[in-house]
């Protein structure tokens, strides 16, 4: 193998690792935000200023209407958001198809506005003075409306719900903290959430590892550790619902920084993160690797938080299903259509989390997706890159990813973690899902 495929294969695997790895940095952080598009106003035919947008709650009791958060933002088609776009609103801003409206529902559930139609007074009442349209979005999952219009009021100011603190390499809200390591802010030395009595802070999980194996077809075998991995944070954007990081990169090997070409806008909510992944494969993964190449990334457990070993949301690793994944029926009970969507799930004090990943069967097809692994020694030594089962390891659980059945080309997927304390018997899933209707267009 020449030098540029070996690091073409090496860039290959570390890539896909990053998928993995993020499921778990943040599964036990962090109420899950809705997204409302250009098409979902479908009925308005004239040009929408981003800048003359509103968004209100209605109190019935009161009659009154109140101003509430929203974010404007442009989005590519993968979901990486143009941070010079953020709440910048411009004289000739316009509300298009790539531009993203993000906004929460608020803690309490928010009244209806149902004017009677026989009273004057009820239908005066309205946000602003002389609105052109007048949307109601409705939220299933909590019960609640909110209304967008052309009020031209700026959204109300309050202070960030997520802090970062860079002398502590600390990320944190009133409900978590999640210490990282200094150059590599995927990594955690230890994730904190708020008690149920909310006096103090408890470890849920702690020493994250990582592990990329490359057992490259007719050469050697190399395993990379977390040590090599590095980011860098190119910027931050701070808003009253949403702290958004703009991260590259790379892996340090001997005395060469491989940019794994690979960008991610991960926005971090009250108590979700949404993190749109992309990559490129360079190679065709199965020239170079054997099956038992991929990537672990393990964490240890305690009595803090219990997951959902069933395998009903996620395979559970096994060597065989592994080596066969890629022409087996493993993974096709998690796909409908051209969608696969995998779940990790666990339950912690007064609260559940979900890791959520969708992506395209395409992939699936091609064995790329996540396995549970339930005892990282055990999965390391049927793997082969142990030669004995060290105990060390036993009480670490992780999520495996193989690649190597990955073709040449480009490759997306979405990734959702939802934390929720009052877990109803709709699905987590995120966005939250919201109904859009009409109740008042001018013309």
């Amino acid at each position: 193998m020449n030098h540029e495929g070996f690091i073409n294969c090496c860039r290959l695997s570390l890539v896909a690792l990053f998928f993995c790895l993020l499921s778990v940095v943040s599964s036990n952080l962090y109420s899950c935000p809705a997204f409302m598009h250009r098409a979902d106003l479908g009925q308005i035919k004239t040009k929408i200023h981003a800048k003359d947008l509103s968004l209100y709650s209605y109190q019935e009791s009161t009659k009154k209407w109140h101003l509430e958060t929203l974010d404007i933002e442009k989005a590519d088609k993968l979901s990486q958001i143009d941070m010079n776009s953020i709440n910048n609103f411009e004289k000739d801003s316009i509300f298009e198809k790539n531009t993203r409206l993000v906004f929460e529902f608020p803690q309490s559930v928010t009244d209806r506005f149902n004017p009677d139609p026989s009273s004057p007074k009820d239908l005066k009442n309205l946000p602003c003075s002389n609105p052109s349209f007048i949307y109601e979005i409705y939220s299933p999952r909590y019960h609640s409306y909110l209304y967008l219009t052309d009020c031209k009021e700026n959204s109300s100011s309050s202070k960030p719900i997520v802090l970062n603190d860079i002398s502590q390499d600390l990320i944190y809200s009133s409900f978590f903290k999640f210490f990282h390591y200094p150059k590599n802010h995927v990594a955690f030395k230890n994730i904190e959430v708020i008690s149920k009595d909310k006096t103090k802070f408890i470890s849920a999980a702690d020493n994250a590892t990582l592990a990329v194996y490359l057992d490259i077809k007719y050469f050697l075998s190399i395993e990379l550790g977390a040590s090599n991995l590095f980011s860098q944070i190119r910027s931050w954007f701070t808003t009253p619902q949403q702290k958004i990081a703009d991260v590259s990169f790379f892996w340090k090997l001997l005395f060469m920084d491989i940019d794994i070409n690979m960008r991610a806008t991960t926005s971090f909510y009250k108590e979700s993160v949404f993190i749109p992944f992309q990559m490129n494969v360079p190679a065709e993964s199965r020239d170079y690797l054997n099956k038992n190449s991929g990537s672990l990334y393990s964490w240890n457990v305690n009595d803090i938080i219990s997951y959902d070993m069933s395998g009903e949301t996620l395979p559970i690793f096994n060597l065989s299903d592994v080596k066969k994944a890629a022409s087996s029926k493993l993974a096709q009970k998690f796909c409908h259509g051209k969608l696969c969507k995998f779940s990790l799930n666990g339950r912690g004090p007064d609260f559940n989390f979900t890791a959520y990943f969708a992506m395209e069967k395409k992939m699936v097809d091609l064995g790329f997706f996540p396995f549970l692994v339930t005892d990282e020694a055990k999965a390391r030594h049927d793997l082969g890159w142990d030669s004995k089962i060290n105990p060390a390891l036993k009480n670490r659980i992780g999520i495996y990813m193989n690649v190597s059945g990955l073709r040449t080309g480009d490759y997306y997927w979405d990734f959702w973690i939802d934390v929720d304390k009052d877990r109803t018997n709709l699905p987590a899933v995120c966005p939250t899902p919201i109904k859009v209707s009409p109740i008042f267009i001018s013309g």
